[in-house]
């Protein structure tokens, strides 16, 4: 088995999941993490994950990217979910 290798984050934030995407993306910007209306990291990688009971969700911010992973060019684009008014089902999942 590899080496395990541990990243420590610049910013780590947990944010209630029922949050409106307004307030999500003023906390994370007031946290330092520069993100666009999108909620998408404009520079470096932010990892989100949901908490265990669905209740929050935690952001975790690199500034200078993951060292030692794939390349972030080839890393798949963030997900977003899909406002009601965009074309396709709502609730969906997008890249």
């Amino acid at each position: 088995m590899g080496k395990r290798v541990f990243h420590s984050a610049t910013v780590t934030l947990k944010l209630p999941s029922d949050m409106s995407s307004n307030d999500e993306i003023a906390a994370l910007r007031a946290a330092g993490i520069p993100v666009d209306t999108q909620c998408i990291a404009e520079s470096g990688f932010l990892f989100v994950r949901a908490s265990r009971d669905g209740r929050s969700n935690f952001f975790r911010w690199f500034a200078n990217g993951i060292a030692g992973s794939r390349s972030l060019g080839a890393a798949k684009p963030a997900l977003r979910l899909r406002s009601a008014d965009e074309p396709g089902p709502s609730g969906d999942w997008t890249p």
